[in-house]
């Protein structure tokens, strides 16, 4: 316990900075993290008897985030590309399966895309505020569901995929993480003049985006417990690794970012 609070007072500078601070230095160090989190997921498989294709998965990602700073409308061809390419490798590879193979892309697709949703939100309009309610939103919903089942916590939630995760909790985080959100919006973001939607639709987007967090801390779950380890590394003190640390937050970073882009896409046609 103590662990993990000391990494979440030294980290939580850092992000604010990164944040503010934004631009390259912010994209590459979420391009970073990126590798560190793929480094994990293909280790977990690697533990699981699979056979990921890492070198390929690393240029992979690092193509995907190139195409997702520079210019996203070359994404989906992209995709495409990658679909094929996957799929040619194991034409000509005689030791790669086909679970192997299927794996390896879902860990492109399932790191490069959801982490780099956090770059696509930080570079749109008032992509700096919306990064802090993202932090808010996916970290407070952490906090407050692991304080709240600590405390009254009785009833497991999934105990098959989690088994220290509790009902209560998962309320608690729910609750409170959306009882912040308001607040930084009517007290931070109001400051700086923008037309804010009305309180319930705050309320609203902001419980989904926490259950958002909490389902993409429960799919993490889901692999670590399929490759039958208990955390993705060891890299945060108290946290385990990248990806036990922003599993829930690059699920509310991808919703959020769907989200704003409907909200471009049908508001200003």
């Amino acid at each position: 316990m103590k662990m993990r609070v000391l990494s979440a007072i030294l980290g939580l500078p850092f992000s604010i900075f990164l944040i503010i601070t934004g631009g390259n230095i912010f994209n590459f160090f979420v391009y970073l993290i990126a590798l560190i989190a793929m480094r994990e997921f293909f280790g977990a498989l690697k533990l699981g008897s699979y056979r990921p294709m890492t070198s390929i998965g690393y240029i992979s990602i690092s193509f995907l985030f190139l195409i997702i700073i520079i210019d996203t409308s070359f994404l989906p061809l992209y995709l495409f590309f990658l679909t094929i390419l996957y799929l040619i490798c194991m034409i000509f590879s005689n030791s790669l399966r086909i679970e192997d193979v299927a794996l390896s892309l879902f860990g492109v697709l399932y790191i490069g895309m959801l982490f780099g949703s956090i770059i696509l939100l930080r570079q749109s309009r008032y992509g700096e505020l919306l990064t802090f309610y993202l932090l808010i939103l996916s970290w407070g919903t952490d906090t407050f569901a692991f304080l709240t089942g600590k405390l009254i916590g009785r009833h497991k939630l999934i105990p098959k995929i989690s088994p220290n995760k509790t009902i209560e909790g998962a309320i608690g985080g729910l609750i409170a993480s959306s009882l912040l959100s308001i607040i930084y919006i009517y007290v931070i973001v109001s400051k700086f003049n923008i037309l804010l939607p009305d309180i319930f639709a705050i309320l609203i987007v902001s419980l989904i985006g926490s259950l958002f967090s909490q389902l993409g801390d429960l799919s993490a779950s889901a692999i670590k417990r399929q490759c039958r380890i208990k955390d993705f590394g060891n890299i945060i003190p108290g946290h385990g690794g990248i990806l036990d640390r922003f599993d829930g937050l690059i699920f509310t970073s991808a919703y959020l970012y769907i989200l704003l882009y409907l909200y471009n896409r049908f508001m200003f046609i």
